[in-house]
C-alpha cells in the first residue's frame, strides 16, 4: 500500500519482497499520514526488506493517535541509516497502539536501532 486512509482495515495479509526509496517513509505493509487517522492493521505478517532514507518500519513506517497494529510480525530486515525513525514493526509511533506484535528481522540504521521508536 502506500497510505492508509482513516477508517481502514487492514486484516489477515502477508507480504514478501523488498521495498526502497531514497526518501522517506517506507514500509513493509503500509505508511500512515500523519494527524488524527483511525485505522487497524490486524493478524498481518511481513517478509519484506525495507530500506528508506528515514522513517522505515517492518510493518508500518509511521503511527500515531487512534492508530492500532495487533497480532502482526516482521521477518525482513530494516535498514535507515538517515534517521532515528526505524523499527522492526514501526520506525515512529506517536501515541498510537502495538498488541502482541513482534519483530524477527535485523534493524539497522546509523544513530539508534529500536522495537519501534516513540517521541513524546
Amino acid at each position: 500500500f502506500g497510505y492508509v486512509s482513516s477508517g481502514a482495515v487492514v486484516k489477515n495479509l502477508g507480504v514478501k519482497g523488498e521495498v526502497t526509496t531514497t526518501g522517506k517513509y517506507a514500509a513493509g505493509i503500509a505508511t500512515a499520514k500523519t494527524g488524527t487517522l483511525t485505522f487497524t492493521i490486524e493478524n498481518c505478517k511481513s517478509e519484506v526488506n525495507v530500506t528508506a532514507e528515514q522513517t522505515a518500519g517492518g510493518i508500518i513506517a509511521n503511527q500515531g493517535t487512534g492508530q492500532t497494529v495487533k497480532n502482526c510480525y516482521n521477518t525482513g530486515n530494516v535498514y535507515a541509516p538517515g534517521s532515528y525513525d526505524v523499527g522492526g514493526i514501526l520506525g515512529l509511533l506517536n501515541n498510537g497502539k502495538i498488541t502482541n506484535s513482534y519483530n524477527k528481522g535485523n534493524v539497522r540504521q546509523v544513530k539508534r536501532t529500536w522495537l519501534c521508536h516513540r517521541r513524546s
